[in-house]
């Protein structure tokens, strides 16, 4: 039990990545792209990263070495993701330039990562 829990932490610290990765080098692109191809990549991050915490939240529930206070700090830290991924989503939907659009998700695509950041920290195993 503890080797598979183990594989879905560095399963999930993965995909964080990946994404974290995606959003990073990928911002000129979803900013440059209409606003109908930007709808569908932004939409497209937000389920990938939804689906990241979703893997977190499930990989959270039996850590074999965690301690109590990283698990709690982990979970403290979903609320904030989801709070950057909405307002990452509604400032780019929402923007009406090209520079609004990109000017929102610089604002809020290092919030995803820093939260994405301190997820995997406490997640940690000793």
């Amino acid at each position: 039990m503890s080797t598979k829990t183990e594989s879905a932490e560095v399963s999930v610290l993965r995909s964080l990545n990946e994404i974290a990765r995606y959003l990073t080098e990928n911002r000129r692109q979803i900013v440059d792209l209409d606003p109908n191809s930007t709808d569908q990549h932004v939409q497209a991050a937000l389920g990938a990263m939804a689906g990241a915490a979703d893997s977190i939240r499930d990989a959270l529930q039996t850590p074999p070495n965690a301690h109590a206070v990283q698990k709690k700090d982990a979970e403290s830290c979903f609320p904030y993701l989801r709070n950057a991924i909405t307002k990452l989503l509604a400032g780019a939907e929402q923007a009406d330039s090209a520079d609004d659009r990109e000017l929102a998700i610089s604002m809020y695509v290092p919030k995803v990562v820093y939260a994405a950041n301190l997820i995997s920290t406490a997640l940690t195993f000793e």
